[in-house]
C-alpha cells in the first residue's frame, strides 16, 4: 500500500464545504495539492482565504500562483457547515473501492514481452510491482506528472548538471545511469543503445544466452539495476543522503548474486563482477531425475 500511495494521492480530489481538508495538503483544486505548486504558510489556510460570499482573491494571489488562483476563483463557495467530501475519481460515483484501485495498478494480462519479464520467482514482489508501474509511466516524475497537469520544476538528481527527470532520462539517458547500464553492460557484450529505457532493456532481454545461468543473469539484472538507480534517487530527493556509482553497483551486484544462490546453489567466494559472471559462463545446467 506504501508503493502506491502516490499514485493514490493523485486520484483523490476534495470537494470544499467547510473547509475541513488540508488546505496545503489535499487535493482539492483537481491539480493536485497546493504545496507541490508554492510554499507553504502554516498560516494560510482555508479560514483565512475563505469569505462570507466568496474567496479572499489578494491573499490567495500573494501565496500561490495566478493559474492556480483563477481555478480557485471559479470555484463554487457553499454556505455550509458539512465536512469536506473525498471524491475518488477513477470511480463513476465519487466512492472508493478495492475494485477501482486494484484496476488502477493492476496488470489485466500480460500485454506485452516486456511485461512478462519483471515477474519471476526470484524478483521480490514489490520490486515487480514498481517495475510494472515504471513501464506504465506510474511513477511520480515529470513526464508521468504533466498527464494530471502537474507542472513542477523538478530537476534531476543523478547527473552534475540537472536535467528534467523523465523515465528515460533517470534510468536510462542520465550521467549515473549510463555509467550503471555500461559498467554490467560491458562484461554480458549487452551495448547501450540510447537514451530511451525500453530501448536499454529490449537489449538485455532479447539477447540469446547458451546456457540457462546466463540467461538468468540477463533477465534479472536489468530489474534489479532500475529498482537501485530508483532507490538512489528517492533517497537523494528525500534524504539528502548522495550515493555514488560504486555503491549503486555493488548493491545490484549484491541482489543480483544473492538471487542467484537461492536458485543455482553456493558459489566460490567472489566479490567482483566480472570474476562472477565469468564462474556463471562456466557452469552448465544440472539436470536432476528424481526416482518416482
Amino acid at each position: 500500500m506504501v508503493d502506491i500511495r502516490g499514485l493514490a494521492e493523485l486520484l483523490i480530489v476534495w470537494r470544499v464545504n467547510s473547509g475541513s481538508c488540508d488546505f496545503w495538503y489535499d487535493n482539492w483544486v483537481g491539480s493536485g495539492a497546493l504545496h507541490l505548486r508554492a510554499p507553504v504558510l502554516v498560516d494560510v489556510g482555508f479560514q483565512q482565504v475563505l469569505l462570507h460570499r466568496g474567496w479572499n482573491g489578494k491573499l490567495l494571489a500573494s501565496v500561490l500562483p495566478l493559474d492556480v488562483v483563477h481555478t480557485i476563483l471559479e470555484m463554487e463557495v457553499l454556505e455550509t457547515t458539512n465536512p469536506d467530501v473525498m471524491i475518488w475519481s477513477p470511480s463513476t460515483l465519487g466512492e472508493f473501492s478495492l475494485g477501482s484501485a486494484y484496476q488502477e495498478v493492476r496488470e489485466v494480462r500480460e500485454s506485452s514481452f516486456m511485461s512478462s519479464r519483471v515477474r519471476h520467482s526470484q524478483i521480490p514482489l514489490r520490486v515487480s510491482f514498481f517495475m510494472l508501474r515504471l513501464l506504465r509511466g506510474r511513477l511520480p516524475l515529470d513526464d508521468a506528472l504533466t498527464r494530471f497537469q502537474l507542472h513542477l520544476p523538478l530537476k534531476c538528481v543523478c547527473c552534475a548538471s540537472p536535467k528534467c527527470e523523465t523515465v528515460d532520462h533517470l534510468f536510462a539517458d542520465g550521467d549515473m545511469a549510463r555509467t550503471v547500464w555500461r559498467f554490467f553492460g560491458s562484461e554480458c557484450s549487452v551495448r547501450h543503445p540510447g537514451p530511451l529505457l525500453r530501448g536499454v532493456l529490449a537489449e538485455w532481454w532479447f539477447k540469446s544466452a547458451p546456457t540457462e545461468n546466463l540467461c538468468f543473469i540477463l533477465w534479472l539484472l536489468p530489474v534489479f539495476i532500475c529498482w537501485h538507480l530508483w532507490k538512489v534517487r528517492n533517497s537523494s530527493v528525500f534524504q539528502g543522503v548522495k550515493v555514488e556509482v560504486h555503491g549503486v553497483c555493488c548493491a545490484i551486484f549484491q541482489d543480483l548474486k544473492d538471487a542467484y544462490v537461492i536458485k543455482y546453489g553456493e558459489l566460490q567466494e567472489i566479490r567482483q563482477w566480472p570474476q562472477f559472471l565469468g564462474q556463471v559462463e562456466l557452469r552448465r545446467a544440472v539436470i536432476q531425475i528424481t526416482k518416482v
